[in-house]
């Protein structure tokens, strides 16, 4: 399976979609004017992924800012990795935020509350 890169710009999140390593990233800005184009690759990746998942699978957030088309692609993908923990395998998802940012805050904290995937939400200290 090949991995998936692409370089971030100012609407898109930088991406690494790594399957030898079992670690995917998103960081940056999502703010894509075709919402669709942008993450069903990444779900069609990660559904491919999950067929043959590494031991040990790590989902790193790392966004600034993202918009209501955004935040439902995120759900879907927290979706999909809280399949595979409950199939039994090892996943760990990390939020990370700027410590003075609530509403990125809010936002992992309210993925968490559907899902029983444990979300580890990691303060950034801003700059």
């Amino acid at each position: 399976m090949e991995n998936l890169e692409q370089e971030g710009s100012f609407k898109l999140p930088t991406l690494s979609l790594n399957a030898d390593t079992g670690v995917l990233e998103l960081e940056g800005k999502s703010i894509p004017e075709r919402t669709a184009e942008f993450y069903d690759p990444i779900l069609s990746w990660i559904d491919e992924y999950m067929m043959a998942p590494q031991e040990e699978t790590t989902l790193n957030i790392k966004l600034e800012y993202c918009n209501s088309s955004s935040t439902r692609y995120l759900m879907d993908i927290l979706e999909r990795f809280e399949r595979m923990y409950k199939a039994d395998k090892k996943v760990t998802i990390n939020w990370y935020y700027e410590e003075d940012d609530e509403d990125m805050l809010d936002l992992g904290q309210s993925y968490s509350i559907p899902l029983s995937i444990p979300i580890n939400m990691i303060a950034v200290p801003v700059d």
